[in-house]
């Protein structure tokens, strides 16, 4: 689903990146595919040598109507490829399938137990059951058809009490991470909602408005410890394995880190919270990437970008709450 206004045409810019190949992986054929299906990680078809970055759709604008959004905050792509975006005005999520069709989940409804204030990240599991993060101070699950689950956390800054959250994964067991951003910590539920841990960042100093947090490929948890400028990346048992900083030798690599994600790579792509740029540094810390606000041609700048996610196949959304809009960005010849 490809929008834009007034009629325009939009220029697909190309970026200066390469991605990095992986000679581990084999060159798949393109035969075979069935859309919508889930694909290998080492589906990267289009993502070789003399590929360059390049914003190759855009998703939505401002509006009410279907695939469009008032403010788009957290997304997150599911292992069929379908995008779910949290709408914080619009209080709903939306799952915008690789075809185009849109379904929308209400974060109110006839149902009492439905209510979200403000949905502002989404995570979804295997089977296709939805996690809602609530600035507010909760965590709603919900089915794939958007019915009632369970609720979990409220507001306050007691232990499985959540003060203005902004950032939520899953790991592969399907427990919950909640970037408890105002408590300066991050809370770890079980999927049935019982509180297991929390992580104050005791080990590196202490956590200062961690906004986001997301889980590799290998179960290992990164959070966005935003104010410090890093990422500190867990073991699921909370046991701090490293640290990646933005500033480090005389030079800044990111800063305000506030959302994270992994590529096939194991490289990982960070939005900052300052500037509208989108950045992309290895796992020692090294800036491979960097881009935004001005993306040229019709498309304009990244006026506000919040969130970001790594398909399996490389490519990656990012959502652009002040635009309205997602971008689509992958690698093409």
């Amino acid at each position: 689903m490809t929008s834009g206004t007034g009629g325009d045409r939009w220029e697909f810019v190309e970026f200066e990146d390469s991605p990095d190949r992986d000679p581990r992986l084999p060159q798949p054929e393109m035969e075979g595919l069935v859309p919508g299906a889930p694909r290998a990680a080492h589906d990267l078809t289009h993502v070789h040598a003399g590929a360059h970055l390049r914003v190759v759709e855009v998703v939505g604008g401002e509006g009410t109507g279907p695939g469009e959004f008032g403010r788009p905050v957290g997304l997150h792509v599911d292992l069929r490829g379908n995008l779910y975006v949290a709408d914080a005005d619009q209080r709903s999520v939306r799952r915008i399938t690789p075809e185009g069709e849109v379904w929308t989940c209400a974060c109110s409804s006839a149902d009492s137990r439905v209510d979200v204030e403000q949905p502002w990240d989404v995570a979804v599991d295997r089977d296709g059951m939805i996690y809602i993060l609530d600035r507010g101070g909760r965590v709603q699950k919900m089915n794939a058809d958007g019915g009632y689950q369970h609720t979990f956390g409220m507001p306050g800054s007691h232990l499985g009490q959540l003060r203005y959250p902004q950032g939520l994964a899953l790991d592969s067991r399907r427990n919950v991470y909640v970037a408890d951003t105002w408590n300066h910590r991050v809370s770890v539920f079980h999927p049935r909602g019982r509180l297991q841990s929390v992580w104050r960042g005791a080990e590196v100093g202490g956590f200062e408005r961690p906004r986001g947090v997301a889980v590799t490929r290998h179960d290992e948890v990164i959070v966005c410890d935003t104010l410090n400028h890093r990422l500190v990346v867990h073991n699921v048992l909370g046991a701090v394995l490293e640290v990646i900083e933005g500033y480090r030798s005389g030079a800044w690599r990111f800063r305000l880190p506030v959302s994270v994600d992994e590529d096939p790579f194991s490289n990982l792509w960070i939005i900052e919270g300052q500037g509208g740029k989108l950045s992309k540094v290895d796992r020692n810390g090294q800036l491979l990437t960097s881009f935004g606000p001005d993306l040229g041609g019709n498309l304009g700048t990244l006026e506000s970008p919040s969130s970001v996610g790594v398909c399996l196949d490389g490519d990656l959304y990012v959502s652009d709450q002040g635009a309205r809009r997602i971008l689509k960005l992958g690698y093409r010849d």
